[in-house]
């Protein structure tokens, strides 16, 4: 097989996602509790090792970015942390990739 050498700028295909074999990929959306935490449902039938989060909102001055804080076989939980170390409680969407 093939490897596929990843360069900056590359975007991730849906035929990409398929060489994943067993991954779960899917998208979120919620409202960060006061921590700045949501709690989503992957899905996935498994507990993941890697869960990989891409966001596609919200967009600010400092830009927030969610980071996985825990895994479990039906959920995983995110917290949204900006570039000044702030937690941000907002409403946010995104992808994410389970993979076993």
């Amino acid at each position: 097989m093939a490897v596929k050498v990843w360069s900056p700028g590359d975007v991730l295909t849906a035929a990409d996602l398929n060489k994943f074999g067993e991954g779960m990929w899917n998208s979120y959306s919620g409202t960060c509790d006061s921590a700045a935490q949501l709690i989503v449902t992957h899905g996935a039938g498994f507990t993941p090792s890697v869960v990989l989060v891409t966001p596609s909102s919200p967009a600010s001055t400092n830009f927030a970015y969610p980071i996985v804080i825990a895994k479990g076989a039906t959920t995983f939980t995110i917290q949204y942390v900006d570039t000044t170390g702030t937690v941000r409680s907002t409403a946010v969407t995104g992808y994410f990739l389970c993979l076993p």
